[in-house]
């Protein structure tokens, strides 16, 4: 059973995360955050894929809901990535795209994607040291 002390630790510290990558962002050109955002994108889609792709050889991990619900998870995020990862850059190197489009039509919108997106792939790449940490167990 986890720790409920290491529980709130861990929400702390990501909320903190959070509150300091949406600062720094501002200090930032668009291109630069846009840049950012992709790269983080990218690699958490990277890790997305990497653990359904392990995680499929799992033995019997379709035996239990848990293991259903990991999987579809993982596998949702990899998707969703990979869906908007390539939709910003298609629009990136499209020279009819309305530059507007990709800077974002709202205050914060590029700084909050970049936040969002780096603690998706934090996430993945959890999910495949846990994953890691299980088959080593074994």
């Amino acid at each position: 059973m986890e720790n409920p002390q290491r529980n709130r630790n861990r929400i702390v510290k990501l909320v903190f995360a959070f509150c300091v990558v949406v600062f720094l962002s501002h200090l930032m050109s668009n291109a630069v955050i846009l840049a950012a955002t992709i790269g983080v994108r990218t690699v958490g889609m990277i890790l997305a894929w990497m653990f359904v792709f392990r995680y499929a050889r799992v033995k019997n991990w379709n035996k239990s809901p848990e293991g259903q619900h990991l999987m579809s998870f993982a596998f949702v995020v990899g998707a969703f990535l990979t869906y908007a990862t390539a939709n910003n850059i298609a629009a990136w190197l499209d020279p009819r795209t309305a530059q507007d489009f990709v800077d974002g039509d709202y205050p914060g919108r590029l700084s909050i994607g970049l936040a969002l997106y780096a603690w998706v792939a934090y996430e993945m790449h959890r999910c495949n040291t846990l994953l890691t940490d299980a088959l080593e167990e074994k």
